[in-house]
């Protein structure tokens, strides 16, 4: 390993006075530097050119701008949030957004009893800090609250984490050094949590490889402890060496630096020598104490600030090299390269998780972007598009063949076997046998239109097709065709499967009804349109699209006088390449029923809106479309999709409702740093606009919010509802409500609800009251038939009331009993 001085991003104080580089963090998508000097903190890009800078404020107001230090910095794994702890007491969590110049907000903040004197964040939603008086705790970032994971009760100087973020290492002033592992898949019978080891001095430099523990002081020694806390190596050095203030590790774990004054000290893992080795230690002179170190994610640059306040920037690549004119790569270690490509400005790293020699990176495929590197014992495949990376166990014949059709599996075809493997997972997909390896007689459908669907279809023997469902590896499908298969291909659903005989007869079979159909006799060119279920052939001097393949009989044909090449799609544009002649010649199909009713179908409503929004104005059929997609938007809870929709659509109505739901969702983001999916208040006004009234009630509830759901109940004079949610949280409210709901009915002349409502309130009289005033003695007299006594006090003025009423005998007569209306004519 070599350190190659690049450049210096904070010169050191002109005075030589102290100003302390405290802590420095590159951020985990290599995009930023932070470097904190006193209370303020600077970033630099990747260039180290210096592009931002805050300044950070105290816990309270009161205690002034200068009563703290900042003591440690770290981004969050998704390097969208920064993490300051501070002596004052407190551990402040800031949004710092996406671009340089994004205004700083305070989302979370951690308050404890004593100065917190170190900081890591290894997981996403849990950050880790050592305080003054021993304890380690953990701040969770979705509660807001911290906890102590432990306490050692002696001052906490360093802490850091293994490469996988699953556990993390402290050490104290008296020593110790105490390892706590996270994650219980983590845990071995070598390594369990609890005090490691109590090293001769306290532990200023601390560093956690994968082959052990470094610890380093000012003992002038450096020793790597292994996993059941036993010495393992031993580096001893003369008086001439200063004290050891910081460590940093390579991402791929097998380098390491130690800082000191004036000095570096670099090790190196030997894995032929299962030891690690020294290299000749890097002088700076006038560089003054070390203070920080930082290595950048990528392995590439390693940052390191000092006592004086300079911040320096140096190269750790072991070697370069172009590819093709238009790729750097750049060794940053045996086991890991960076892969730039200089016209794109893309950028990779490539890896070994298993600490293997990184060997003869090629670079392949008509765009150039898939990654094959061999190591010992694994192969390296990776997509420079999407920067996902596999690694898998593999002992090749040294004349394997790679097939790169599909953007999310690689095909590998090698001694009679064919091996999928998916870019980011890290074992092989599929391998099965098979002679046949030609790629019009191999189709794999692997996560393609947002799905979890992985099959693959290939020939068994040259009449036989079979289908496997690699999730479940099982065989859906073994279809036999009595004549010799010459092409097939999975649409991207992997429902159907084209395919195409030695006789030029072109079929589909659906795998569903398990049901094979001929669409054409004489086929010279058949395929799935990119994206859709649109099927394209052409039979001599006509193509024939299917727009709806589950109606074959409906095809659409089109002339032409030549032979199809391709299909292209850009923009809100599809076409049917057709060489005639000398001329390349488009044919334009259909982009709405292929575009908008693909993403309508596979329910990809942005998708949708991206189309529509394409589209020139006064498109006829846009007003449809776009109400269809807003009735989706709606049902999907999509509040972005539903405001543009029914904007294009000029409801200003629902436009201000959306409005509103946006904001309360923006503002709960804002306020509990996770996603607006999880806003209860904003879901339940999304399925009050749907009509929903039931779900958005048990959304407010959930939350407490159960004010706004008897609202919602009366604002819709569902009174019911509402008192019934009233009776159950907010019994003090039961009698207004109920008051309120009677003025309600008696304003909209409804008395006879009224009555209905004051009856099983339990007041008789009121309610014979009102069931008169609507026109309804039956039911008053049912009242008083079935409560005599209640009504004695009152019988001849009701029966006054009856008697106003020339039909009243009439009614009671077919209505009730006659032996009823005898006891009724008994009471008077």
């Amino acid at each position: 390993m070599h350190l190659r001085y690049l450049q210096s991003l904070i010169d050191a104080a002109p005075s030589g006075g102290i100003n302390k580089v405290s802590t420095m963090a590159f951020s985990p998508d290599n995009m930023r530097l932070a470097v904190c000097v006193e209370r303020s903190v600077y970033f630099f890009d990747e260039a180290g050119e210096k592009r931002d800078k805050f300044s950070t404020k105290p816990v309270d107001s009161k205690y002034g701008k200068k009563s703290y230090v900042i003591t440690g910095v770290a981004f969050s794994p998704d390097s969208s949030r920064l993490a300051i702890a501070q002596s004052d007491n407190v551990v402040f969590v800031y949004k710092i957004g996406n671009n340089w110049g994004d205004k700083k907000s305070i989302s979370t903040k951690f308050i404890v009893t004593s100065s917190v004197t170190c900081l890591i964040w290894p997981q996403q939603e849990a950050l880790f800090f050592g305080l003054a008086e021993g304890k380690v705790r953990m701040g969770n970032m979705r509660s807001g609250k911290s906890s102590t994971v432990y306490n050692v009760n002696s001052f906490t100087i360093s802490l850091t984490a293994n490469g996988r973020g699953s556990g993390i290492m402290s050490s104290h002033a008296d020593g110790k050094i105490v390892r706590y592992i996270l994650n219980d898949q983590d845990v071995h019978t070598s390594e369990v949590n609890g005090n490691l080891a109590v090293h001769s001095c306290p532990v200023t430099a601390l560093a956690w490889t994968p082959n052990g523990y470094f610890c380093a002081g000012s003992d002038k020694r450096v020793i790597v402890y292994g996993k059941n806390g036993k010495e393992l190596q031993r580096f001893e050095y003369s008086d001439s060496e200063k004290d050891f203030t910081a460590a940093a590790v390579s991402p791929s774990g097998q380098s390491l630096v130690l800082g000191s004054f004036d000095r570096f000290r670099l090790f190196t893992w030997s894995s032929r020598q299962a030891q690690w080795l020294e290299s000749d230690p890097k002088d700076i002179e006038n560089l003054y104490t070390v203070t920080a170190m930082s290595w950048k994610p990528d392995g590439s640059k390693l940052a390191a600030g000092t006592l004086l306040g300079g911040v320096a920037l140096f190269d750790c690549s072991l070697k370069r090299q172009i590819y093709r004119n238009r790729f750097e790569i750049t060794y940053v270690g045996l086991s890991q390269a960076i892969i730039k490509d200089l016209s794109s400005g893309r950028r990779m790293v490539l890896k070994s998780n298993y600490g293997y020699e990184v060997e003869d990176v090629k670079i392949l495929g008509q765009e150039m972007r898939y990654i094959v590197s061999h190591t010992q014992n694994t192969l390296l495949l990776g997509d420079l598009m999407t920067a996902r990376l596999s690694e898998i166990e593999w002992k090749g014949s040294g004349n394997e063949r790679y097939s790169f059709d599909n953007a999310n599996v690689c095909v590998i075809f090698n001694a009679g076997e064919l091996s999928l493997v998916e870019y980011g997972a890290e074992e092989i997909l599929e391998c099965v046998r098979t002679e046949h390896m030609s790629r019009n007689l191999i189709s794999a459908r692997v996560g393609e239109r947002k799905s979890n669907i992985r099959m693959l279809a290939y020939l068994a023997d040259p009449k036989s097709v079979i289908i496997n469902d690699l999730n479940t590896r099982q065989t859906i499908a073994n279809i036999s065709h009595e004549n010799r298969f010459d092409w097939l291909e999975l649409n991207e659903k992997a429902t159907k499967l084209l395919f195409r005989d030695r006789r030029y007869r072109l079929w589909i079979h659906d795998l569903t009804a398990s049901k094979t159909v001929m669409l054409l006799g004489n086929c010279t060119y058949s395929q799935w349109v990119p994206g859709s279920d649109v099927v394209v052939a052409q039979n001599r001097n006509q193509v024939s699209v299917w727009y709806n393949i589950d109606d074959v009989d409906r095809m659409i044909n089109i002339a032409i006088k030549g032979d199809v090449t391709g299909i292209e799609r850009s923009g809100s544009r599809t076409d049917i390449l057709v060489q005639e002649g000398a001329f390349m010649n488009k044919y334009k199909l259909d982009e709405e029923l292929i575009e908008f009713g693909t993403a309508v179908e596979d329910g990809d409503l942005g998708r949708a809106c991206e189309y529509l929004e394409s589209l020139p104005d006064g498109h006829a059929g846009g007003a449809i479309m776009w109400s269809t997609l807003a009735k989706l938007a709606l049902e999907a809870e999509n509040v972005d999709i539903a405001l543009r929709s029914y904007g294009y659509l000029g409801d200003v109505a629902k436009i201000r409702y959306l409005h509103r739901v946006q904001v309360e969702s923006i503002f709960y983001e804002e306020e509990t740093s996770r996603p607006r999916s999880d806003c209860m208040k904003a879901r339940a006004m999304m399925a009050q606009l749907n009509g929903n009234y039931s779900l958005a009630e048990q959304f407010y509830t959930e939350e407490s919010h159960n004010d706004e759901a008897i609202e919602m109940y009366t604002e819709l004079n569902m009174w019911e509802d509402a008192i019934r949610l009233a009776t159950r949280y907010n019994p003090e409210t039961v009698n207004h409500l109920r008051q309120r709901y009677l003025t309600w009915l008696r304003d909209t002349k409804q008395m006879g609800l009224a009555g209905s409502f004051v009856e099983s309130e339990g007041d008789i009289q009121k309610a014979i009251d009102l069931y008169l005033n609507a026109g309804l003695p039956a039911k008053a007299a049912k009242i008083m038939l079935r409560n005599p006594l209640r009504c004695e006090n009152s019988v001849v003025l009701i029966c006054a009331k009856f008697i106003r009423a020339a039909y009243f005998y009439l009614i009671i007569f077919y209505i009730i009993e006659l032996k009823q209306v005898h006891e009724l004519l008994g009471l008077l």
